[in-house]
């Protein structure tokens, strides 16, 4: 592998951040059957990140609709109140759906546009 742009991009998407100059260097130096390795290895770990990423966004949205059905529930008020009211003790009623969803570790949409 003469460029390592895939490896690097592969390296953010399973980790979140671009590889430290010392991997970057260490993975260079690699013959082209270790480099194929830490390709498969990435590929790897970025399917457990979006496994995990998934679930947490299942969890997340197990809690809201529970806290949601709770208020509702406790207040007589009805699903679009009980979501006003969430964002308002985010802090976060002026701003966009997707924001709420981000502070609820919920799924970009799952509140609409």
């Amino acid at each position: 592998m003469n460029d390592l742009s895939c490896l690097l991009d592969m390296h953010k998407d399973a980790y979140g951040f671009r590889p430290s100059s010392e991997y970057i260097r260490n993975v260079a130096a690699m013959s082209e059957a270790e480099q194929n390795a830490e390709l498969d290895y990435l590929q790897n770990a970025i399917v457990e990140s979006i496994d995990a990423e998934r679930a947490g966004e299942v969890r997340a949205a197990a809690a809201f609709e529970a806290d949601m059905a709770k208020l509702q529930a406790d207040h007589g008020i009805d699903r679009a109140t009980a979501i006003r009211w969430d964002a308002q003790a985010l802090d976060c009623e002026n701003d966009e759906p997707d924001y709420h969803c981000y502070l609820r570790g919920l799924k970009y949409g799952y509140l609409g546009r």
